[in-house]
Protein backbone atom coordinates (compact mmCIF):
# COMPACT_ATOMS: atom_id res chain seq x y z
CA UNK A 1 0.00 0.00 0.00
CA UNK A 2 2.80 2.76 0.60
CA UNK A 3 4.48 1.84 -2.51
CA UNK A 4 1.34 2.66 -3.98
CA UNK A 5 0.71 5.76 -2.63
CA UNK A 6 4.43 6.42 -2.94
CA UNK A 7 4.52 5.62 -7.00
CA UNK A 8 1.38 7.44 -7.53
CA UNK A 9 2.69 10.55 -5.30
CA UNK A 10 5.71 10.18 -7.61
CA UNK A 11 3.78 10.24 -11.31
CA UNK A 12 1.64 13.38 -9.58
CA UNK A 13 5.00 14.96 -9.40
CA UNK A 14 6.53 13.78 -12.50
CA UNK A 15 3.22 15.01 -14.70
CA UNK A 16 3.13 18.08 -12.53
CA UNK A 17 6.86 19.34 -13.18
CA UNK A 18 6.30 18.17 -16.91
CA UNK A 19 3.50 20.68 -17.78
CA UNK A 20 4.29 23.26 -14.81
CA UNK A 21 7.62 23.07 -13.46
CA UNK A 22 10.26 23.13 -15.99
CA UNK A 23 8.94 26.08 -18.35
CA UNK A 24 11.99 28.47 -18.89
CA UNK A 25 11.69 31.82 -17.22
CA UNK A 26 13.26 34.70 -19.72
CA UNK A 27 14.08 37.93 -18.83
CA UNK A 28 12.27 39.98 -21.60
CA UNK A 29 9.98 42.43 -21.59
CA UNK A 30 8.01 44.40 -24.33
CA UNK A 31 9.87 47.90 -25.63
CA UNK A 32 7.12 50.78 -25.30
CA UNK A 33 7.45 51.64 -28.99
CA UNK A 34 10.09 50.34 -32.02
CA UNK A 35 11.33 54.07 -32.88
CA UNK A 36 12.18 56.80 -30.64
CA UNK A 37 10.84 59.68 -30.23
CA UNK A 38 13.82 61.57 -32.36
CA UNK A 39 13.31 58.56 -34.85
CA UNK A 40 9.33 58.92 -34.90
CA UNK A 41 9.61 62.84 -35.47
CA UNK A 42 12.11 62.24 -38.66
CA UNK A 43 10.25 59.49 -39.97
CA UNK A 44 6.95 61.53 -40.74
CA UNK A 45 8.93 64.22 -42.29
CA UNK A 46 10.61 61.10 -44.29
CA UNK A 47 7.21 59.83 -45.13
CA UNK A 48 6.58 63.11 -47.27
CA UNK A 49 9.72 63.31 -48.19
CA UNK A 50 10.24 59.80 -50.09
CA UNK A 51 9.19 58.75 -53.56
CA UNK A 52 5.82 57.05 -53.90
CA UNK A 53 7.27 54.51 -55.45
CA UNK A 54 9.13 53.77 -52.31
CA UNK A 55 8.16 52.21 -48.74
CA UNK A 56 9.90 53.05 -45.27
CA UNK A 57 11.27 49.99 -43.26
CA UNK A 58 12.44 51.33 -39.43
CA UNK A 59 15.38 49.48 -37.79
CA UNK A 60 16.89 46.86 -40.08
CA UNK A 61 19.47 44.48 -39.75
CA UNK A 62 22.09 45.32 -41.45
CA UNK A 63 22.56 41.37 -42.61
CA UNK A 64 19.19 41.91 -44.06
CA UNK A 65 20.39 44.90 -46.27
CA UNK A 66 24.16 43.72 -47.17
CA UNK A 67 25.64 40.38 -46.45
CA UNK A 68 28.77 38.39 -48.04
CA UNK A 69 29.52 34.82 -48.72
CA UNK A 70 29.64 31.75 -46.45
CA UNK A 71 33.51 31.93 -46.56
CA UNK A 72 33.39 35.34 -45.29
CA UNK A 73 30.41 34.90 -42.80
CA UNK A 74 32.31 32.00 -41.16
CA UNK A 75 35.80 34.43 -41.01
CA UNK A 76 33.73 36.94 -39.05
CA UNK A 77 32.42 39.34 -41.43
CA UNK A 78 29.18 37.87 -41.04
CA UNK A 79 28.90 38.63 -37.01
CA UNK A 80 29.69 42.23 -37.54
CA UNK A 81 26.56 42.88 -39.54
CA UNK A 82 24.13 40.44 -38.23
CA UNK A 83 24.24 42.66 -34.69
CA UNK A 84 23.70 46.23 -35.85
CA UNK A 85 20.80 47.94 -37.55
CA UNK A 86 20.19 50.87 -39.61
CA UNK A 87 16.97 52.89 -38.46
CA UNK A 88 15.62 53.40 -41.69
CA UNK A 89 15.57 51.37 -45.44
CA UNK A 90 13.76 52.77 -48.14
CA UNK A 91 12.44 49.92 -50.92
CA UNK A 92 10.47 49.38 -54.06
CA UNK A 93 6.93 48.89 -53.20
CA UNK A 94 6.69 46.48 -56.16
CA UNK A 95 9.86 44.65 -56.57
CA UNK A 96 10.66 45.04 -52.53
CA UNK A 97 14.38 46.06 -53.80
CA UNK A 98 16.67 48.05 -51.57
CA UNK A 99 17.15 51.75 -52.92
CA UNK A 100 18.82 53.85 -49.25
CA UNK A 101 19.28 53.21 -46.52
CA UNK A 102 19.23 56.29 -43.96
CA UNK A 103 20.87 56.64 -40.46
CA UNK A 104 19.74 59.82 -38.12
CA UNK A 105 23.01 60.78 -36.26
CA UNK A 106 21.83 62.05 -33.14
CA UNK A 107 24.66 63.43 -31.17
CA UNK A 108 25.46 59.96 -29.57
CA UNK A 109 27.19 59.53 -32.78
CA UNK A 110 30.01 62.37 -31.48
CA UNK A 111 31.43 59.31 -28.92
CA UNK A 112 34.56 57.68 -30.35
CA UNK A 113 32.82 54.26 -30.43
CA UNK A 114 29.99 55.31 -31.75
CA UNK A 115 32.40 56.60 -34.37
CA UNK A 116 33.88 53.40 -35.33
CA UNK A 117 30.88 52.03 -35.52
CA UNK A 118 29.85 54.64 -38.01
CA UNK A 119 33.05 54.63 -39.67
CA UNK A 120 32.40 50.19 -40.49
CA UNK A 121 28.78 50.60 -41.41
CA UNK A 122 29.75 53.75 -43.93
CA UNK A 123 32.62 51.17 -45.33
CA UNK A 124 30.76 48.00 -45.37
CA UNK A 125 27.59 50.22 -47.65
CA UNK A 126 30.40 51.58 -49.93
CA UNK A 127 31.73 47.72 -50.84
CA UNK A 128 28.41 46.47 -50.79
CA UNK A 129 27.10 49.46 -53.52
CA UNK A 130 23.92 49.91 -51.23
CA UNK A 131 23.44 54.07 -50.70
CA UNK A 132 23.74 55.43 -47.01
CA UNK A 133 22.32 58.67 -46.84
CA UNK A 134 22.98 60.27 -43.18
CA UNK A 135 20.47 62.74 -42.09
CA UNK A 136 21.80 64.87 -38.71
CA UNK A 137 18.78 64.72 -36.30
CA UNK A 138 17.38 68.16 -35.87
CA UNK A 139 14.17 69.45 -34.08
CA UNK A 140 12.72 70.09 -37.58
CA UNK A 141 13.32 68.82 -41.18
CA UNK A 142 12.73 70.56 -44.29
CA UNK A 143 11.04 68.14 -46.42
CA UNK A 144 11.84 69.48 -49.74
CA UNK A 145 15.85 69.22 -48.87
CA UNK A 146 15.08 66.07 -47.50
CA UNK A 147 13.58 64.66 -50.53
CA UNK A 148 16.72 65.69 -53.05
CA UNK A 149 19.12 64.56 -50.44
CA UNK A 150 17.18 61.05 -50.70
CA UNK A 151 16.65 61.25 -54.30
CA UNK A 152 20.83 62.30 -54.81
CA UNK A 153 21.61 59.39 -52.73
CA UNK A 154 19.54 57.05 -54.55
CA UNK A 155 21.14 58.63 -57.91
CA UNK A 156 24.82 58.55 -57.23
CA UNK A 157 25.13 55.01 -56.10
CA UNK A 158 29.19 54.44 -57.27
Amino acid sequence: MAITIFIIIAIFIILFATFYGFRPRYPYYAQKAILTKAEMHFFKSLQDAVPSSCAIAPKVRMADIITCSDVNWARGYGPKISSKHIDFVLYDRDMFAIQLAIELDDKSHNKSDRQKRDQFVNESFRAARVPLLRIPAASCYDVNKLRRSIEEAINNVA
